[in-house]
């Protein structure tokens, strides 16, 4: 078989059709931009969600360990039923209450 009896290939007229590059990049670069824009303001939620919590947790615990209202006397007047045994003036050491025999050394 001869090229002729097939047909000759004919090359693309290329001033026809003109590869515009904007026109192959604009759809990918708007999709990334809505991507992206979704991202950031999905991220942005979060981290004003994380931003109130941790506002929230640190009023709980000014609120929780407030020294208001604790005086001197009432922490001494308190040592009295706490279980600490001293043996030197100024130092609290745990009292560790009666100590059992093993079972064995008896």
């Amino acid at each position: 078989m001869s090229i002729e009896a097939v047909g000759a290939i004919e090359a693309p007229n290329p001033t026809a059709n003109p590869v515009i590059p904007e026109a192959i990049t604009e759809p990918i670069a708007k999709a990334s931009h809505q991507a992206y824009e979704r991202f950031a303001g999905k991220f942005e939620w979060y981290l004003e969600q994380w931003e109130d919590v941790v506002h929230e947790a640190k009023a709980v615990r000014a609120q929780k360990y407030s020294l208001e209202g604790i005086s001197v006397a009432d922490v001494l007047s308190g040592l009295g039923g706490a279980k600490v045994a001293s043996s030197l003036p100024g130092r609290a050491q745990k009292n560790p209450g009666p100590l059992d025999a093993a079972p064995g050394f008896c």
